[in-house]
Order: C-alpha cells, then structure tokens, then sequence
C-alpha cells in the first residue's frame, strides 16, 4: 500500500490535509494482466520511461487509470475500495492536488506506480529478471528490449518489395 498526504485548499478557503492510500492487490494485478496486457505494457513502458520522454497525453492517461484502480479506503487489515469510492475521490479536490503533485513532480511518479503494488511482487519481479533493483536504468533497458522482442514476435514479416525497371 502507498500512502501520500496531499495539501489543498478547500471551497471554502480552509487548509487542508488528507492523506491518500493506493493498492492494487495480487489478485488484482493477475486479473488486469490477463485480461488488458496493453495496459499493463503500457504502464511498465511508462514507469520505466525517462521523465522527458512522457507526453502529457500519456502521462495523464496513465495516472487517471491507475488511480482510479488504485484507490480505496483502508479498514483495519481490509484495503475498501468500489465504484462509489471511487466516483467521489475523482470528483474531489484532494484528487486534483495529488494529479497536480504527480506532473508537476512534488510526488516522484515511479515511487507512486511502484508503491502501490505488494513489495514481494516487484522483488520478484526483479530477481526473476536478474536485474538490480538498485539501477533503474538497466531495468528500463531490459523492458525495452523484452518489449521489443514481445512485438516482433507478433507482428508478421514485411514482404520485401523490389522494384523493376523498365527496358
């Protein structure tokens, strides 16, 4: 779980200060990758990606998804979340804030995507992959290679063309 406290002003001029939690479980996380690996390419390109190499375009539509997956409520050992929930925390100032943090860089957005999944999924992710956690710069080489290898594998070969003169 990843929790954030953002401060805002309200409607009504007050100061406020709200802290935020963020989880998606492993359940959760088996379920998205089964069912919209685009995403979930998505989101590990996007990670992974230097800071200068996002649109805002991208950038905004990956935190808005994520987010809203993310979100909940924590009770006791239970982390709440649902369509309610969520409805009333993407219509809320506090959500305004923490996107403010995240593009203007206030909130470190790879601690935030990397936070909010279980610490024992990204340490096996990571060994699995023999890569350091400590160098995320061989990390974001070794998913643009994998990606790399994953879309050609699935694209057909081009058919070469050759051009022929007229005698």
């Amino acid at each position: 779980m990843f929790a954030y406290t953002v401060e805002y002003e309200d409607f009504d001029g007050n100061d406020v200060k709200q802290e935020l939690c963020f989880h998606i479980g492993k359940a959760e996380l088996m379920k998205l990758a089964t069912t919209d690996n685009n995403f979930v390419d998505e989101l590990m390109s996007f990670t992974f990606s230097e800071e200068d190499e996002r649109s805002f375009k991208g950038m905004f539509n990956v935190y808005e998804k994520v987010i809203g997956m993310a979100y909940g409520i924590r009770s006791g050992q239970r982390f709440v979340k649902s369509e309610e929930i969520t409805e009333e925390f993407l219509e809320s100032l506090a959500y305004d804030q923490l996107i403010w943090d995240l593009v203007e860089g206030k909130l470190d957005s790879n601690k935030f995507l990397m936070g909010i999944f279980p610490m024992d999924v990204m340490e096996s992710a990571l060994s699995n992959s023999g890569l350091d956690a400590s160098n995320p710069e061989a990390i974001h080489e070794e998913y643009l290679k994998q990606v790399a290898e994953k879309t050609a594998a699935t694209k057909p070969a081009k058919a070469k063309t050759t051009t022929h003169k007229q005698k």
